[in-house]
C-alpha cells in the first residue's frame, strides 16, 4: 500500500489532497490544526492536531509514523 503524509490536512488544498489520495487507494496521514473537516473516520486515514504555537507535535508525530510502519 502507497502511503502519504499531508501537513496542513485541514486546509482547502489539504482536504482535496487527502481525498484524491483515499480515493486512489493510499494510506494518508494528515497534520492540522483540527479547524476544519474531520476526516479521521475513514478508512486509511490517521490525522495528529497542531496547535499554532505548538511545533513540537510534528516530531512526535513523525515518530509515530515510523513506529507503525515499523511494526507492520
Amino acid at each position: 500500500m502507497k502511503n502519504a503524509l499531508v501537513i496542513g490536512s485541514d486546509g482547502q488544498d489539504g482536504r482535496l489532497l487527502k481525498k484524491l489520495l483515499l480515493n486512489k487507494g493510499y494510506e494518508v496521514w494528515g497534520l492540522g490544526r483540527g479547524d476544519c473537516l474531520d476526516l479521521s473516520g475513514l478508512a486509511g486515514y490517521f490525522s495528529f492536531n497542531l496547535a499554532q504555537e505548538d511545533y513540537s507535535i510534528i516530531t512526535d508525530f513523525i515518530l509515530s509514523i515510523k513506529r507503525d510502519f515499523l511494526s507492520s
